[in-house]
């Protein structure tokens, strides 16, 4: 991720009040977010095409929206949706 321990918020900034980014869980965050790279490159995938095609996968959901923020983020996320990877995790 974009974060790590030594990440400091303002305190106007939202991410400041959040949980899940305060420096004691950042470690095992961390370690989960390794964990779930490990899996994805095993599948060929980088983590935000396994993300997207984990939740895209999920019968209980209808639809996946994509947020983007350059083309090539656009390229990337189309990827997963390719023949040769349509098949389920």
């Amino acid at each position: 991720g974009k974060y790590n321990y030594e990440s400091i918020f303002l305190p106007n900034d939202r991410r400041s009040r959040l949980i899940s980014v305060k420096k004691e869980n950042i470690a095992n965050l961390q370690k989960k977010l390794e964990h779930l790279k490990t899996i994805s490159y095993s599948y060929g995938l980088s983590l935000t095409q396994y993300s997207i095609k984990y939740v895209n996968d999920n019968e209980d959901i209808f639809s996946v929206i994509l947020g983007i923020k350059n083309i090539n983020q656009l390229d990337e996320n189309l990827l997963v949706f390719e023949d040769s990877m349509i098949q389920k995790l």
